[in-house]
This record gives C-alpha cells, sequence and structure tokens, in this order.
C-alpha cells in the first residue's frame, strides 16, 4: 500500500510539529480513518492529522509514503523508518531521517537541523540543502551515524558528520565548519568549498575533499602532516558506488589525476586520513 500526505497550505501550524511517529503508524496497517486521526503534537496541544494535510491510501505492493507541500514545521519526518520508502516533495524540519534503520528517505527540497543524526542503516538523500549536525551524534552522546548513507545534493552547514563510527555521508555543495570532528571511523566525501578545520580530534576514518575545497584553511598543519601521494583503491569503490546512486560530484572526484593522503589528528593520538583531490599532473594516474 501506499500513502499520500499532502500539507493543507490553509493549515500552516505557527508552532512545530512533532511527526516522529507518523510514519510507523502509517505502515502499521491502519486504515484510512485511523490514519487522518492520528495525534500530531503541534506545541503542547495534539492534534489530528487530518487538521494539517489530506490523507489518501492506494492500494499496490509498494511499501511507500508521499509527502506533498511544505512540512519546513513537520519535525522527525522518517524518524526510525526501518524499511519502505519516504518521498518528500518539499522541504522538512529538523530530525529528519533521525535514527534510520533502514529503507529510504528522498527529500526533494531542503531539511533542517540533525537529519540523519545517529543513524544505522538505510539511505537518506537530499536533493537541497541540510542544517546543521548532518549525520552528527545526539547533544551528551559519544556515537553518531553508525551506519547507512546519505547522500546531499545541495550544501550542507556546520557539524557534518560529527562522532561518526560507520557509514557514508557525502554533500555536493559548500560545508560549514566542523566537518567530521571527533570520527572513529567512516567516509565523508566533500566535493564544494569546505569551511574551517575537518577532522580535528578524529581517530579513524576517511575524509575526501574535492578539487573545489580550500585546503589551505581545511587541513591543521600540525594534526595532519602530510604522508603521500597515495591512491587507495576503496576510494574508487565508493566513489563508483556514489556515482551509481546519482551523487553528480562522484564521476569529477573519480578523474582526478592527484590524491594527497593526510593523517592524523596527530593531536588526539589518531589514525585517520584526510584525502585531498587535485586536477594536476602531480600524483598517480586517472582512475580507469
Amino acid at each position: 500500500m501506499s500513502w499520500t500526505i499532502s500539507a493543507r497550505p490553509d493549515a500552516i501550524p505557527a508552532t512545530r510539529v512533532e511527526a516522529r511517529h507518523l510514519v510507523q503508524a502509517l505502515q502499521a496497517g491502519c486504515d484510512i480513518a485511523a490514519a487522518r486521526s492520528i495525534a500530531l503534537a503541534v506545541g503542547r496541544i495534539h492534534v489530528p492529522l487530518q487538521a494539517l494535510a489530506t490523507v489518501e491510501k492506494s492500494a499496490g505492493t509498494d511499501d511507500c509514503i508521499f509527502c506533498v507541500g511544505d512540512f519546513s514545521r513537520w519535525d522527525g519526518l522518517g524518524f526510525g523508518l526501518k524499511s519502505g520508502q519516504l518521498i518528500v516533495e518539499g522541504d522538512t524540519g529538523a530530525r529528519t531521517a533521525a535514527e534510520l534503520v533502514g529503507g529510504t528517505v528522498e527529500i526533494h527540497g531542503n531539511c533542517g537541523a540533525w537529519a540523519g543524526a545517529a543513524m544505522s542503516g538505510g539511505r537518506l538523500i537530499v536533493h537541497g540543502e541540510t542544517g546543521d549536525w548532518l549525520g552528527a551524534n545526539w547533544p551528551g552522546e559519544l556515537r553518531g551515524m553508525t551506519g547507512g548513507e546519505i547522500f546531499v545534493h545541495g550544501r550542507a552547514r556546520h557539524h557534518v558528520g560529527v562522532r561518526m563510527r560507520r557509514g557514508t555521508i557525502a554533500v555536493a555543495g559548500p560545508v560549514g565548519e566542523g566537518a567530521g570532528r571527533g570520527m572513529i571511523a567512516g567516509s565523508i566525501l566533500l566535493a564544494g568549498f569546505t569551511q574551517g578545520i575537518v577532522g580535528q580530534g578524529m581517530k579513524r576514518g576517511t575524509i575526501v575533499l574535492g578539487p573545489y575545497a580550500d585546503c589551505r584553511t581545511s587541513i591543521s598543519a600540525t594534526g595532519f602532516p602530510e604522508a603521500d601521494c597515495f591512491r587507495p583503491h576503496t576510494l574508487g569503490i565508493q566513489l563508483s558506488h556514489a556515482a551509481a546512486a546519482g551523487w553528480k560530484p562522484a564521476g569529477a572526484m573519480l578523474c582526478c589525476r592527484s590524491v594527497r593522503r593526510y593523517l592524523g589528528d596527530r593531536l588526539n593520538h589518531g589514525l585517520g586520513e584526510i584525502l585531498v583531490l587535485s586536477d594536476s599532473a602531480e600524483g598517480a594516474t586517472a582512475y580507469t
């Protein structure tokens, strides 16, 4: 079965809508009447779903939920999704696809803060921009993202992938400060301009900076001494996988002619690596 949730333009809430349990309730097999009566917290009160959106149900074998309209005040859409698909044609609020376990969440718009936070599996695709703390940890928690994939076709703000342990985050546009801070494992692919120092305090993991990143401000000279020009085979596999997923910068990054590797953060006794891609002739040959 599939559901279509259309936000009502005449019922835009003045406060935030807590929608973290919406997808699970729809996937539980409720009928149309029960779906329209799902209670959502709006500030200090609870209102039925039908007061904020129209609900339609269609028969079929695909397990998909479509959300159409402005959901920028709806927080937690796709929270903890385990299977199926959630496709949003519009903007979403904070905590979109946070604690994602499986399935696919695809946003044709922008996301708020903590998109994909603490996710352990599945795939999050954002065709617009994201807020702070993409794929990062919850405040006070030591672990961030522990699995899954995040592909962002626009820009991301600060603190991307903080304390991540596993998984992949790929951002096509510019990225704010603090990307990869405290990483323990996993991979972060950054194709655009990168603000501030990346990978500060990382212990393990890989951060790949594309040819358009400003490496002069992105790498700490003391924390990440340059090691060598080295092209790991796994990088080609990762970029090819990202290209197959539709992440556009992957093709250009595959053709980069040089890869410089920096190891660190030595100030944290780290064994992580930052790979800097370049179009210059220096270094290894292009991927084949």
